[in-house]
């Protein structure tokens, strides 16, 4: 596991020093462990000449380059990730409740709202700001942190923020705290792939959790909210520590490998509204029990795949 976890931080070095060395031209990086095979390009600078902002859409903070990197679909499975692990140090840094000032960011004002596409500000709190120019920043945009491997510690999002990017925070190795405002309705695929986070409040506008959204993060408990429907694919795989985690009643699928390698998840309650389980959707958790109701479809499922249930009716 440690040589996995090594080569895994080793291939994440790599792009980084790729992406720091290229300048002109299109370059083809492919991160398959954490973007999904939706997701937009992600801008780098370039010592290329920037092309000139649309005038629906301009940019501060960072102009938008010519040469955008174009991410290949991913390849993960509910097995082939282990947890990722920073050999550095943490400091103990000293909480922050003050907003960090719009220079620590890169950002894109468009019309009123503005996205925060990247974070250059100092290591520890990052408190993103409410306002940005006197525009309100609505959204954090894809892959908007990854790869802050040592840098951040804890982030606080701020209210009217209403979307969180594919990969925003992936592989924030030492993000142990995040504050989501009840604003956000959506958060992408991957958003929290590899992080320290051992708990998280999901918004309560959150009807669907997103494939791969905590794949290999170090969640140990999660209360999912009402109004939740959908689990995405491996969405909880390979949290090795995740043990508690409360289903509401009104869910109707969870995905392929949604928990796959959860392997101190013991117990889980699946309610009667559940109308799809997929494949192998609990891979590896060889101590589970679920509980469900007689000739639901959970039940069925259990029967078929050999896991363990109690029944409630």
């Amino acid at each position: 596991m440690k040589t996995k976890s090594l080569t895994k931080f080793i291939l994440a070095i790599c792009i980084t020093i790729v992406l720091a060395s290229c300048s002109g031209g299109r370059v083809s990086v492919s991160l398959t462990d954490v973007m999904p095979s939706d997701s937009v390009s992600i801008s780098t600078e370039s010592t290329a000449s920037p092309t000139t902002p649309t005038a629906s859409a301009t940019t501060s903070g960072i102009l938008t380059p010519s040469s955008p990197i174009v991410v290949a679909p991913p390849t993960i499975t509910a097995s082939s990730t282990p947890p990722l692990t920073s050999t550095r140090p943490v400091p103990n840094y000293p909480p922050k409740t003050e907003p960090n000032p719009a220079s620590d960011f890169y950002y894109i004002i468009d019309g009123d709202n503005v996205t925060i596409t990247g974070y250059r500000g100092p290591e520890g709190d990052v408190v993103i700001p409410e306002i940005i120019e006197g525009k309100a920043v609505k959204s954090i945009g894809v892959g908007a942190f990854f790869q802050s491997y040592y840098h951040i510690t804890r982030i606080t999002i701020p209210p009217g923020v209403t979307s969180i990017g594919n990969a925003a925070f992936a592989y924030c190795l030492n993000l142990s705290s995040i504050t989501i405002p009840d604003s956000v309705t959506h958060v992408g695929e991957s958003a929290f792939f590899g992080c320290s986070i051992s708990a998280i409040t999901i918004p309560k506008g959150i009807t669907y959790i997103s494939d791969r959204s905590f794949l290999g993060s170090d969640l140990a408990a999660i209360i999912l909210p009402d109004g939740l429907t959908s689990i995405g694919n491996v969405a909880f795989g390979n949290c090795y520590n995740l043990s508690s985690i409360t289903i509401p009643d009104g869910l109707t699928s969870i995905g392929d490998g949604a928990f796959g390698g959860c392997i101190k998840l013991t117990s889980l309650v699946v309610p009667d509204s559940i109308i799809s389980i997929g494949y192998e959707a609990f891979i590896g958790c060889t101590d589970l029990t679920i509980t469900c109701a007689r000739d639901s479809y959970a039940h069925q499922y259990c029967r078929n795949n050999g896991i363990r249930f109690q029944l409630t009716t």
